[in-house]
């Protein structure tokens, strides 16, 4: 079980300052420590500000992720992706597996985007000249479809029932993955199914990265002390407005998720990106293969990929989760 606590996400402080440069505080590390330069465009551009909102590029001095496995319980992962070739280990889909990871049968196409995306923000290459990066480059991801769309354009999104979702957690405890990454909602409280899943997951010694929904009007999963909650920033560091506020009783962290939830204008508003730009199927979308998007389960995403630049630092689990914290 986790200790409450709420922190805002800041890997370069977490990886540079504690690990390279202990003496040195969080501010002043910032102006010692330069940024990785890498010749991915989104970076380049400015376009993925999310990853100097979260100091990556100066983590990656100290970690790029490399030997963590991410286990990506999602829509899938389109594991073709210029900027995934290599990186997705295994995929899986789990969509009637009514709980039981035996039930789970090998592939599993990403008709919607989210997991693509998601699975962009944690692990996309870095310094190939193509796309964006991810926060951790060097991890490797597990895609397990749980979720997938109901219809065959862009008005619905992916959603999936409760066991599924909990049979690829447990799929993935199997598989000994060290993070998985839950970018889901729900229009109450977790399912109790799921509950146990998670917390099979945490006994297992993988921890759960759960975003917390974008409802402020109905704030979820706060009763689940096995997995580390999180909410969503806008670009000035504030909470976003569809963010849930987190009770001071959460085990949870907030991470940069996009001024918006829209997708009509999250990559930029009044001249600015806002939204969390990451790989999409090339067959979605404008067919560039990249989508800016918002929300906790973007947010999420960058706390899995923080926790993988820690542990491949040789950090357990639990020290990983407490210096997040």
């Amino acid at each position: 079980m986790i200790t409450s606590r709420i922190a805002r996400l800041a890997v370069a402080a977490l990886v540079s300052v504690s690990v390279i440069a202990p003496t040195l505080t969080a501010a002043s590390a910032e102006t010692e420590l330069e940024p990785l330069g890498v010749t991915d465009p989104a970076v380049t551009s400015g376009m993925a500000w999310h990853l100097d909102a979260i100091g990556a590029r100066i983590a990656w001095r100290s970690s790029l992720g490399a030997a963590v496995r991410v286990a990506v319980v999602d829509s899938g992962v389109d594991s073709t992706h210029p900027d995934l070739l290599g990186q997705v280990e295994d995929s899986v889909t789990c969509i009637g597996a009514a709980g039981s990871a035996d039930e789970c049968t090998p592939g599993g196409t990403d008709t919607d985007g989210h997991g693509t995306h998601v699975a962009g923000i944690i692990a996309a290459r870095a310094d190939d000249g193509i796309g964006v990066a991810g926060v951790a480059p060097r991890a490797k991801v597990l895609s397990v479809k749980a979720l997938e769309s109901r219809c065959d354009d862009a008005s619905c999104t992916a959603d999936g029932d409760a066991a599924d979702l909990a049979a690829g957690v447990r799929w993935a405890i199997g598989e000994h993955v060290d993070i998985v990454n839950l970018s889901i909602t729900a229009p109450y409280r977790l399912a109790p199914d799921l509950l146990d899943a998670i917390g099979e997951a945490w006994e297992a010694g993988a921890v759960v990265v759960l975003s917390a929904g974008s409802r402020v009007d109905q704030p979820t999963f706060f009763d689940v002390s096995s997995a580390l909650l999180v909410t969503a920033t806008d670009r000035s560091g504030g909470l976003a407005s569809y963010a849930p506020r987190l009770p001071d009783d959460s085990i949870g962290v907030a991470a940069p998720g996009g001024l918006t939830t829209d997708t009509e204008y999250t990559c930029h508003h009044d001249g600015q990106p806002v939204g969390v730009v990451s790989s999409v199927p090339v067959d979605t979308g404008d067919g560039s293969g990249y989508e800016c998007r918002g929300g906790t389960s973007m947010a999420a995403a960058q706390v899995s990929g923080g926790l993988a630049l820690l542990m491949s630092m040789g950090f357990s689990r639990d020290e990983a989760v407490d210096r997040l914290l």
